[in-house]
């Protein structure tokens, strides 16, 4: 008897069991929006045209279609199972119906009357003089994600039905049924002007630029520049206050009031630069004027071509090269030409003297300069071997081998005919005896 009360408990058990699970399911599948178990449950939204009832069916069975649904304005196109309409569902009739494995809900596309693509169109008007309206296209029933435009001097609040920032707002949450326009609202910023005074002298308050509605806390952008030319004074910078003082005003400079700026100015003085006899290269030309900046120096001087015959030494406050050099960090504290100095050239040119190949390239310096003579480099002569230079082609003159001159002499001393040139000759020795 004990034997059979625990086989009657066991069967009660396992009943009990498959009753919860039966609930459990049909539940679960009421929840999901379906019908009793075993069923899926087909819902049909319009997007806002009409009501068609839900269709329960089997799982992997197809459905009829229902009735298309009518909207003024619009076309109906299809059945899809998303809103972003890029899988149709097919109904029994149609090629290949769609089987239902869980509970669905289709939507319905609509093409718009007169659109190529059937989209409905949102307009987004800027709602501000000379501003650009931007406008995009979806499907009836899709949603999408609005611009942000900007506007100077003010804060942008959103879209909304009505230009004067009432009525729906729309957001991307906003789901487009329509052609619709749209207005950005806006709230205008705290802005400032800013007035740039050239101030030539303590009573010269002449504006040169005058940037209004500049947003709070921002920089001026474009930068307007420097106010011009003043003649015999260089454009520093401007600072807040009319003596300098203050502190600069930049284009990195936040602006959080209205007020005005003032120009910086220092003397400055005219450089001639004289090639006396040479050529100015570069940019800088003979007698060209280079304007020296606030602290009366000039960094860069002009190159200087060479003169044919000629060496440049410096820059010299004098045409004779005897007033003193000038240089980059000369003070300068008036106007003043400065002069290129030069020195004379002394050359040496080499014969072959009957030797074979191109002799070495001639050598020039100015007289002061320690001679170096060359070797012999590519000359040759069969037979005969270099032993030096001599000043005279017949080879009875000294010999000068290559290297320094027997006690450092310089080109001055070894050219002394007043020419500033000599050639000197190859000198070969026979070989063997």
């Amino acid at each position: 008897m004990q034997k059979s009360l625990y086989k009657g408990l066991l069967v009660a058990g396992i009943a009990i069991l498959a009753l919860f699970g039966a609930c459990d399911s049909m539940f679960f599948n009421m929840a999901e929006g379906g019908g009793p178990p075993g069923e899926y449950t087909v819902s049909f939204d319009t997007i806002d045209a009409g009501t068609i009832s839900p269709i329960t069916v089997e799982p992997g069975g197809t459905i009829a279609k229902p009735a298309d649904p009518t909207l003024t304005n619009f076309e109906f196109q299809a059945w899809y199972t998303g809103l972003t309409f890029s899988t149709r569902f097919y109904f029994e009739g149609e090629s290949n119906p769609t089987p239902v494995t869980r509970n669905t809900i289709l939507y319905a596309l609509w093409h718009r009357d007169g659109n190529a693509e059937g989209k409905v169109t949102v307009t987004f008007n800027v709602n501000y003089t000379g501003g650009t309206n931007i406008t995009d296209s979806v499907f009836r029933g899709q949603r999408l994600t609005p611009p942000t435009p900007t506007q100077t001097g003010h804060s942008f609040n959103g879209w909304f039905d009505k230009d004067d920032g009432t009525g729906a707002r729309f957001t991307a949450d906003t789901q487009v049924l329509d052609h619709k326009t749209v207005y950005a609202d806006w709230t205008a910023a705290t802005t400032y002007t800013v007035t740039f005074i050239r101030n030539y002298d303590s009573d010269d308050n002449t504006p040169v630029h005058i940037i209004p509605n500049i947003p709070e806390n921002t920089t001026i952008s474009p930068w307007p520049g420097p106010p011009g030319e003043r003649p015999g004074y260089t454009f520093i910078n401007w600072t807040r206050n009319e003596d300098g003082s203050g502190g600069d005003f930049t284009d990195s400079t936040p602006v959080n009031g209205t007020f005005s700026v003032y120009a910086q100015w220092a003397v400055s003085y005219e450089v001639t630069f004289n090639a006396n006899g040479g050529t100015i290269g570069g940019s800088l030309t003979t007698k060209e004027i280079a304007t020296i900046g606030t602290d009366y120096k000039i960094a860069d001087l002009p190159t200087v071509d060479n003169r044919l015959g000629w060496k440049f030494v410096r820059w010299d406050l004098n045409n004779t090269g005897t007033g003193g050099e000038f240089h980059g960090n000369t003070t300068v504290s008036d106007d003043i030409e400065v002069f290129a100095h030069w020195a004379r050239l002394y050359t040496i040119t080499f014969d072959a003297n009957g030797g074979d190949n191109d002799p070495p390239d001639p050598i020039s310096d100015t007289e002061d300069k320690v001679v170096e003579l060359p070797d012999e480099g590519n000359l040759q002569l069969d037979n005969h071997t270099f032993t030096g230079w001599k000043r005279y082609q017949g080879g009875l003159s000294e010999d000068y081998v290559p290297g320094r001159l027997p006690g450092d002499d310089t080109f001055g001393d070894f050219i002394t005919d007043g020419t500033y040139e000599v050639t000197l000759y190859a000198h070969w020795e026979p070989d063997g005896p």
